[in-house]
């Protein structure tokens, strides 16, 4: 942790906001794999943001963490204005799509699931270290009643879980929490209409960023 302070101290010196993000991202990654409270690590994530914006920093990193943080909050319109920032056919398109995926199965259903395997291939294409990021589509897939398409999807995520290199983001693929959660959305889609549906606020396990662990998010926007 000392190094990384250092490193960022030297960031803040080099007057550059994307280099101080990203030391920021790296001191909120060392915070959950030591073990540190999530107070601290929200600490961190607010100054990333914060200070980002206060730089007039825009980033792809940075609008897929708030993507993050907004679906974990419940805030699934946010999430959607954030995420039409992004370049599209981009790498962290790819990735934040198949988050959206699951705000548009929340809201709407199975029938408006987005072209999975389209966002999958752009990110299987891409760099070594977001590969296995296609796994995210395992999310959308439970929450649609679709378990099995889901345990296949979430095979990319083996490998980085196993050798600890996911350790910071491990509860996003727990596949029995978040079936649990999808068996209570579908629960509850099937005894509500739609308008309902968006108005109520059963919980879906999701990742929250600012946290490092499994927060609740809503399988509707507030009203």
């Amino acid at each position: 942790m000392t190094d990384l302070e250092s490193a960022l101290a030297l960031a803040y010196e080099s007057g550059a906001p994307a280099l101080v993000f990203a030391c920021r991202l790296a001191l909120m990654s060392a915070t959950t794999l030591l073990g540190r409270a999530p107070a601290e690590r929200r600490q961190l994530y607010e100054d990333a943001v914060g200070h980002a914006h206060e730089q007039g920093y825009v980033g792809g990193l940075l609008s897929a963490l708030e993507v993050e943080q907004a679906i974990a909050n419940g805030d699934f319109d946010r999430a959607l204005r954030v995420s039409r920032l992004l370049a599209p056919d981009s790498v962290v398109s790819a990735e934040v799509g198949l988050r959206i995926a699951l705000v548009d199965v929340a809201r709407s259903g199975p029938e408006a699931m987005p072209d999975l395997d389209a966002l999958r291939r752009r990110l299987l294409k891409g760099p070594l270290a977001w590969k296995s990021f296609a796994a995210t589509s395992a999310q959308p897939l439970l929450l649609a009643d679709d378990p099995g398409r889901a345990i296949e999807h979430a095979e990319l995520a083996v490998k980085p879980l196993t050798e600890g290199s996911w350790r910071w983001s491990l509860d996003i693929m727990r596949p029995r929490r978040i079936v649990g959660s999808r068996s209570r959305c579908m629960a509850f889609r099937r005894q509500s209409n739609r308008e309902n549906v968006r108005r109520a606020e059963p919980t879906a396990a999701y990742f929250s960023p600012s946290r490092g662990a499994t927060s609740t998010a809503l399988c509707a926007s507030p009203s």
